[in-house]
């Protein structure tokens, strides 16, 4: 279940629920006991905790606190007595206003009302900034975010509160926030250095499946190099010639030593032993030092493949010609193929052809829309050739997407979206300004005001909100995080939610879990989907308000079965149910809320 261990690799904020009090902070408690020594025991939100007063109080009254200090234990002092609280949380709010001479206005007094009537517990300082949020969305969803922040222990910042409230309140989709930055970045034209790559990220996102395609369509082009007829061949080259990897020189089909002794070229340019690889050619021999030199050029993958093809050879020296093409086409297969890790990258391919992978999708690319637009009768072989497997590919992986597939889409999406950007920040072994999260934390810091900047800031703290709203909390985590969809015909966000204890490695175990989706797609409209897993048995409950579903998908559940037998699971099984009273997205903001809850109250 790659795209499940893809997922428990990621590590939540740790989450601590006790209560942890700072200087300045203010709340209203109960008195449940006094003590000797000005002692005192008290009730906050649940817990009981001892704290040393000023001055004596009445036992089972309600009072406003300020902690004066922490150090040698909870140092309170009294805001207002009992007398002036009252027992209606309006009028205790109006006191602790009142004591602290705070401006009355809306936003102050629903946050005040909050501390009383829920024991809140914040700051002067906190209160006035909060209030300053909440002027700039509805107040009661702001209420919300501003609870969910004290609950989960967050950071109390502008920056999370706007965060969650992208994610918690009526706001755009993540696709849509994409599509809205790069409009506004295509018709405005910045300028600067941080433009190119951040476009180049926004581009691939719009279609991740154009990488998918391109890799598919050099597995079956690579194999009529090697194998196809005469007119294949000699379409090929025609093809390979127009992109620049031949010369334009008439010839007969293509050769793969040709590719192979260019690509060996290429890698050897900048050496300057005496005993370069090029200086072989000549000679028509290749030796064991060369082979070390080669290999030393090589990943550890291409590094395996070479030596199995001198196993079989069975000798250290072999012809240059016939040895370099019989690697190369060992290593352009390797390349075309996409790892058990669903990394779909050109990097390895394009290096083979002496290009950057940049230059080889835009040639990819270029060359789907050309073909697509011209009549087929003003077409060269070699562009008919193109037109043909390039549509072979698209039709095929668009009406049989593999789990493979869709692992490949959604892992790439992760890696472009940044998703484990935090998580890896200090083990990065990659070029991180290549994702996106940290390019829009750049070009946010770069302009100084204006529309690009305002959406990138909405969508920074969209991307940055699923990191916060997902926890550690030892022995337990949740692990919730968003895609957008946009290949195939789909247009929308996918959203996951992960909880489930912990395995040995401190991952999540996907022996033992539940997983919620939520999907709202053009004609199913919102789709729910609350999937439990316990010792791999697998039942799922689909939500949608559409009733010929069930119909509709009972001829899928038996290929359902079958592959989740063939990778270790066993479906128990599969409940439809229409959402009823609650819509998908308002389950889907509960579920967010409350991390600790099972989902079956909630969705039943």
């Amino acid at each position: 279940m790659n795209i499940l261990q893809s997922i428990v690799s990621l590590k939540g904020i740790p989450q601590e629920r006790q209560v942890h009090f700072q200087t300045g902070e203010m709340f209203s408690a109960k008195i449940v006991r006094w003590l000797p020594q000005n002692m005192a025991e008290i009730n906050i939100k649940g817990q009981k905790m001892f704290a040393k007063m000023e001055v004596p109080l009445q036992a089972g009254e309600r009072y406003w606190f300020i902690v004066a200090t922490v150090k040698n234990g909870l140092h309170l002092k009294v805001l207002a007595n009992a007398a002036e609280m009252g027992t209606d949380p309006k009028l205790a709010a109006e006191s602790l206003v009142k004591k602290l001479s705070l401006p009355v206005s809306p936003e102050i007094k629903a946050i005040a009302e909050k501390m009383a009537a829920e024991q809140w517990v914040l700051t002067k300082e906190k209160m006035e900034n909060a209030a300053q949020w909440l002027k700039l969305t509805d107040t009661k969803a702001g209420l919300d975010i501003l609870k969910l922040m004290m609950d989960r222990s967050l950071p109390f910042t502008k920056s999370v509160f706007n965060s969650l409230m992208s994610v918690m309140g009526e706001t755009d989709s993540t696709h849509s926030l994409l599509a809205a930055l790069r409009e506004q970045m295509a018709s405005s034209s910045p300028e600067g250095d941080l433009v190119p790559p951040l476009m180049n990220t926004l581009h691939q996102i719009k279609d991740p499946s154009t990488k998918l395609l391109a890799m598919k369509f050099f597995q079956k082009f690579l194999a009529l190099l090697e194998s196809g007829g005469s007119s294949e061949q000699d379409a090929a080259a025609d093809l390979l010639q127009k992109w620049g990897f031949l010369p334009k020189e008439e010839q007969n089909g293509v050769r793969l030593s040709d590719l192979a002794i260019k690509w060996l070229n290429s890698l050897f340019s900048s050496s300057t032993d005496d005993d370069s690889f090029q200086r072989l050619f000549s000679s028509g021999e290749i030796g064991g030092k060369q082979l070390s030199s080669f290999l030393s050029r090589l990943d550890p993958a291409q590094q395996e493949l070479v030596r199995d093809i001198l196993r079989e050879s069975g000798s250290k020296q072999s012809q240059t010609t016939e040895w370099a093409k019989k690697v190369y086409s060992a290593l352009l297969k390797e390349a075309a193929s996409i790892p058990e890790n669903g990394e779909i990258s050109l990097k390895k391919l394009a290096a083979l052809l002496t290009v950057s992978e940049g230059q080889l999708l835009k040639l990819v690319e270029q060359e789907a829309d050309r073909t697509r637009q011209l009549p087929l009768e003003s077409l060269s072989e070699g562009e008919k050739l193109f037109q043909g497997l390039w549509e072979k590919v698209k039709q095929e992986t668009e009406n049989h997407l593999t789990g493979k597939d869709a692992f490949a889409l959604l892992k790439t999406m992760m890696k472009l979206l940044g998703a484990d950007y935090e998580s890896n920040l200090l083990s990065f072994t990659e070029n991180w300004k290549e994702v996106l999260k940290p390019q829009l934390a750049d070009l946010v810091k770069d302009q100084a005001s204006g529309e690009i900047k305002d959406s990138a800031e909405k969508l920074l703290a969209r991307l940055n909100a699923y990191p916060i709203l997902s926890n550690d909390l030892g022995a337990a985590q949740t692990i919730v995080m968003n895609f957008p969809l946009s290949f195939f015909g789909l247009n929308t966000d996918l959203t996951i939610k992960w909880s489930g204890k912990k395995n040995k490695d401190g991952k999540l175990d996907p022996d033992y879990c539940r997983i919620l989706f939520y999907l709202d797609l053009k004609n199913l409209k919102e789709v729910v989907v609350d999937m439990q897993v316990q010792n791999r048995i697998v039942t799922l409950l689909i939500m949608n308000d559409n009733p010929e579903l069930k119909t509709i998908a009972s001829p899928l559940l038996s290929n359902l079965k079958e592959g989740l037998q063939q990778i270790g699971y066993q479906l128990s099984s599969v409940q439809f149910k229409p959402l009823d009273e609650k819509n998908g997205k308002m389950i889907l903001r509960e579920m967010m809320q409350d991390p600790f809850s099972s989902g079956v109250n909630i969705l039943i």
